[in-house]
């Protein structure tokens, strides 16, 4: 990582924990005007089909029309294979709208701190998402045995953003997690340490609060 590079994510990181101004008033998140607001209600488990989750899938949304659609449509990965589950965080759910130009501060979480998914298998008699919920429900205390994307070691690409500012830079974790859990990751070249949420198994975003 160059010089420069690593001189700006370490302005942007400052700026970003101290809530400083020097960046505020010039990032703002274009896709979100300040009385845009609306209540996400997570559900505990969600059955979908095969393809990409979406946050309308495994939320209920009140807003108005045109915001609602606009966040049920915010995509939240691939939907596990059949007979596995996906764990989504609320962490990780603000992560994506962040990455879909919507500010979660101005939205309002409510119900479960996170959605067990899965896909329905072809079960006689239309019983097929009773029982992937069940099957859900029965992973919620197994969660420690789910495979994380992360160990610490592995080598990453670390995304800092503020508004319209994006800065990346290459970093190795300092633990383990899936999808959506906070880990602290080492920034190559420095001694600075800064927590992040997994993305994917090569990607973390920086927690500039929520």
């Amino acid at each position: 990582m160059s010089r420069q590079l690593a001189g700006l994510l370490v302005i942007v990181v400052t700026a970003l924990a101290g809530r400083s101004t020097l960046l505020a008033g010039t990032a703002q998140e274009p896709a979100a005007a300040a009385a845009e607001t609306a209540t996400i209600t997570l559900h505990a488990t969600a059955c979908v089909g095969a393809g990409t989750i979406r946050l309308g899938q495994v939320a209920d949304i009140a807003a108005d029309k045109q915001l609602a659609l606009k966040l049920s449509a915010v995509t939240l990965g691939l939907a596990p294979p059949i007979g596995s589950v996906r764990v989504i965080s609320r962490g990780y759910i603000r992560l994506r709208l962040r990455r879909a130009k919507i500010d979660p501060s101005k939205l309002a979480f409510e119900g479960s701190e996170q959605v067990l998914v899965s896909q329905p298998a072809a079960v006689d008699g239309g019983r097929a998402e009773a029982a992937t919920a069940g099957a859900a429900r029965n992973m919620a205390g197994k969660q420690r045995n789910v495979m994380p994307l992360v160990r610490r070691g592995d080598k990453v690409v670390v995304v800092v953003q503020c508004g319209a500012v994006e800065v990346r830079a290459q970093g190795y974790c300092q633990g383990q997690g899936g999808a959506g859990d906070a880990v602290m990751v080492r920034i190559t070249g420095t001694n600075r340490l800064l927590e992040a949420r997994v993305v994917t198994a090569h990607e973390v975003a920086a927690v500039v609060g929520q």
